[in-house]
């Protein structure tokens, strides 16, 4: 009889290695790790239930919730209290008014878009990723919500401020319950909870369990803060709904090296340029008549939004994006000038 082991060295020698450093990780023989999986039928069952094959979407959720799920499941053990008795997003107010997320993305700050913003009138409901609030309220525009996702805690440098907590009461905070418990702590104002829909092709179950735990809605993003935004502003119903500062992309002028997770891929490839390289897509927005690129996490990112803009689409809801740059173009989104979408609307202002 062969060795056990010998059974799997026909696997793809990356699976192999990943079994090895797991069985290895544990002290263990082949023949006690294929015992493991037997005492374990039905988790084996449920692991065996997960896609074999997954494309590169999926990846990325799957990469990103293994490495952070251990972060946000001690945030929520901090915030539970906070959690459980809070409001939670259905107790925000419905509007059929129009809506304006605000991204921090680079084309807030180049086309100038707050400035713009601040000169006119829109009397919407206007929600700001966290990354942007502070320069919503340096230009004046005070948002009805934040939204908050990342559960990590350099999130509070984007909070603490004078200016935040000079308006707090004027703007409700949408936390996801794995919030950083600091910058829950840190928040003065009203907090609308919701928890962040976790792939159960990733990790089964997770969700629903959470959902049980903590009586909050579920809510499904596309991975990033500003998706919270459209998300909320459709569920309160608002079927206009504008996109500033939503790049998704990084602009063509900008060397990979400062991009976001440069560092990621310098690691993953042992500084393989050519291989570092190949992670970045270029593009050109065909509307907007300008270049960026992306890389693997933006490029789902995209791809999730835009599912999202489609399944709106379907439900008579319009997306229009006024970034004027950036990647986001397709199925179910209109792209236009900020000023076009603004035109003759009122919003809130305030004098500083």
């Amino acid at each position: 009889m062969r060795p056990i082991s010998a059974c799997f060295r026909n696997l793809d020698e990356t699976d192999w290695r990943v079994l090895q450093s797991i069985r290895e990780k544990h002290g263990l023989k082949w023949r006690e790790f294929v015992h493991q999986l037997a005492t374990y039928p039905e988790m084996v069952n449920t692991i065996m239930s997960l896609p074999s094959e997954v494309d590169p979407t999926t990846h990325v959720n799957i990469n990103t919730i293994n490495n952070l799920l251990p972060t946000w499941m001690e945030n929520i053990s901090k915030n539970f209290e906070n959690v459980r008795n809070g409001k939670d997003i259905r107790d925000i107010p419905k509007s059929d008014s129009r809506a304006l997320v605000i991204g921090a993305g680079p084309s807030l700050y180049r086309r100038r878009h707050l400035e713009l913003l601040s000169e006119k009138e829109f009397d919407g409901v206007i929600f700001a990723a966290d990354r942007a609030v502070k320069d919503c309220l340096d230009h004046g525009v005070v948002p009805d919500y934040i939204m908050v996702l990342d559960g990590s805690e350099k999130i509070l440098k984007y909070i603490d401020h004078n200016i935040v907590d000079e308006f707090s009461d004027s703007m409700g905070a949408i936390m996801c319950l794995m919030a950083h418990p600091s910058v829950v702590d840190r928040w003065n104002g009203n907090i609308f909870w919701f928890s962040n829909a976790i792939d159960g092709d990733a990790i089964p179950n997770v969700s629903y369990m959470l959902h049980l735990l903590l009586k909050k809605t579920e809510l499904f993003t596309a991975g990033h803060s500003s998706s919270v935004g459209w998300s909320v502003a459709y569920t309160i119903g608002c079927r206009d709904i504008g996109l500033i500062g939503l790049d998704l992309s990084y602009p063509s002028d900008v060397p990979k090296e400062e991009t976001w997770y440069y560092d990621r891929y310098y690691r993953a490839f042992n500084g393989d340029e050519v291989k570092i390289d190949a992670q970045y897509k270029n593009y050109h927005h065909s509307v907007f008549d300008t270049d960026c690129y992306f890389d693997p996490v933006f490029e789902n990112y995209l791809f999730c939004s835009l599912a999202h803009f489609k399944t709106a689409s379907d439900m008579g809801c319009k997306i229009v994006n006024c970034t004027e740059g950036g990647a986001i173009e397709g199925e179910g989104v209109r792209c236009m000038k900020f000023n076009d979408w603004l035109t003759d609307k009122r919003f809130k202002k305030i004098t500083l």
